[in-house]
């Protein structure tokens, strides 16, 4: 690493040397008020808002010397992140074994269960779990909230795999291992599942028909909905939340006191947990999946908005939209290369959810996500193309952007964001999901964010929008306000205001140029701050 990247990360982290220190919890996280987004409990009334940034570090546990491990949560928290989705155990190891990455040891050489069995509290490797231990906390001290999975999904689904999960008992007994093990800990979300959906694949037509449905399809299917399957993840979050509450440890379908807890479920492509567990007392906030498949790679803000409709109201966010760097899962089954998700596309996915009605964005890498190293045991139908230290893993084009995608969400009141799709009034804002514009209104009108994702000519309906307005140009690549011709003004200004009299329904926008652009509309009487943050960037490696 060249000397000023390493002066840009210590800048970020300098922050943290008194919180570290101190050994200060991080705020617990709670659904705010009116159940749309996530807030850091602070002892207020509302709390304070919390715009999730997640990233994809599936194999964090296993895959990370220490002082590996503490260079990732460097790097990631000078990008902007704050949340890390993690496993507890492995499952790129040995390519041939049907219970995967449990017989993978991590970098000290512990697996995490003795002699094969398996979640089976005690049948724990201490070692392992301390290890896992250690991490939670060093997130903690780095500011990060570890969004956890007990277990992968093949661990209780696809009967044709054996799972290792097979019972309510098992899954109820593990949960309560664990939430017992970690009650303490503040910066833990619950997230259960883990890449499917309780579904009996077997009574499906055809295997593979989950892989190839449309995105707008999640209707539950009662043919093929497994309600054994269903019952192991009640079963777990019972658990969970037993053990963190201490409570008689036994199994009472799924009937426990949730406050303690916050939880979501990570399942297939193309599905949210609302499809399956939206009513349930355990699920906080719904997690989808716009996932990997060519068929959805665009569309996740159509997925958002189906959430945002349902009653309850609960918060929504796309946990697994393509990872930059990863060719469509269709070459992957087919055991091709093909197109790679590019930076625009992440970026695409993140601006748009968010507008839609998500509560944040989580971001992942193909060549991160499994901590790919050249030459060792990893399933390479991935098709990895890095190691995960190099430009195309934690340096990679997205996530240097990241930073500037929370920085604009945040220099705004983000928690008062609704979708307002009447903004927009132009033909390719509708169905084209590659040219659709995105828009979205704070509930007192006083500032609106729109996404472009191509060169268009638009109009906006500007009378919804309160006072004289100020309008920015936003450029998602680098954080910088530009002029109409795309050229960034040194001066910060807004490249044009617009009065009360001047004010239409149609009024015509022209983006700067050919490639996505964020067009932002301020009340000026609102002095309302300059769009994104200034912080050091993160030059690409080397």
């Amino acid at each position: 690493m060249n000397t000023s990247k390493i002066i840009q990360i210590l800048s970020v982290i300098t922050a943290f040397i008194s919180f570290t220190a101190s050994g200060q919890k991080l705020p617990k996280l709670e659904v705010s008020n009116n159940h749309r987004y996530l807030v850091q409990y602070d002892g207020t009334k509302e709390g304070k808002p919390f715009f999730y940034v997640g990233e994809t570090g599936w194999e964090l546990f296993t895959r990370l010397t220490n002082t590996e491990v503490e260079k990732y949560l460097q790097v990631r928290k000078a990008q902007g992140f704050n949340v890390i989705m993690v496993y507890s155990d492995n499952v790129t190891g040995d390519q041939d074994a049907k219970i995967y990455g449990l017989v993978y040891p991590n970098q000290e050489g512990f697996m995490p269960f003795n002699n094969g069995r398996l979640f089976i509290p005690e049948e724990v490797i201490e070692g392992y779990w301390k290890h896992i231990d250690w991490v939670i906390q060093k997130a903690e001290e780095y500011g990060f909230y570890i969004a956890f999975l007990p277990y992968w999904g093949n661990r209780f689904v696809q009967k044709e795999r054996a799972p290792v999960i097979a019972t309510n008992d098992m899954a109820y007994n593990w949960g309560y291992y664990l939430g017992e093990r970690y009650k303490n800990k503040t910066n833990i979300i619950w997230t259960l599942g883990g890449d499917f959906e309780p579904k009996d694949y077997n009574k499906s037509r055809n295997p593979n028909e989950w892989m190839y449905k449309p995105v707008d399809s999640v209707t539950k299917d009662p043919k093929t909905f497994d309600q054994g399957e269903y019952m192991i993840t009640i079963a777990t979050a019972e658990g969970i939340a037993d053990g963190i509450n201490g409570a008689e440890k036994k199994f009472d379908e799924g009937k426990a006191d949730y406050s303690t807890s916050l939880m979501t479920y990570h399942i297939c492509s193309g599905v949210s947990s609302s499809k399956y567990f939206h009513d349930e007392d355990f699920l906080d906030f719904n997690g989808m999946q716009s996932g990997q498949y060519k068929w959805g790679f665009a569309g996740n803000y159509q997925m958002v908005q189906k959430d945002y409709m349902k009653q309850p109201v609960k918060p929504t966010i796309d946990l697994e939209p393509w990872y930059e760097n990863s060719v469509w899962y269709e070459n992957i089954i087919a055991k091709q290369d093909g197109p790679r998700c590019t930076a625009f596309e992440v970026r695409r996915n993140a601006y748009r959810s968010v507008l839609a009605g998500a509560m944040g964005f989580t971001y992942g890498n193909n060549n991160v996500w499994m901590f790919h190293r050249k030459n060792e045991n990893h399933k390479e139908k991935y098709q990895p193309t890095s190691d995960w230290e190099g430009n195309e893993g934690i340096y990679d084009e997205a996530a240097l952007q990241i930073i500037y995608f929370k920085n604009l969400f945040t220099s705004r009141p983000f928690y008062q964001c609704i979708p307002s799709q009447d903004l927009i009034n132009n033909a390719l804002a509708g169905e084209i999901e590659e040219t659709h514009i995105q828009a979205a209104i704070n509930n007192y009108k006083s500032y609106a964010i729109i996404y472009i994702p191509t060169g268009q000519v638009f109009n906006v309906d500007l009378t919804q929008i309160s006072g004289n307005i100020t309008c920015w140009w936003y450029n998602p690549v680098n954080g910088t306000i530009c002029d109409q011709a795309g050229k960034e003004m040194k001066a910060k200004k807004p490249f044009q205001t617009i009065s009360q009299q001047k004010k239409t329904r149609n009024y015509q926008f022209n983006s700067p140029s050919n490639r996505d652009w964020i067009l932002i509309l301020d009340d000026a009487s609102k002095k309302l701050p300059v769009p994104g943050l200034v912080v050091p960037e993160i030059t690409r490696k080397g």
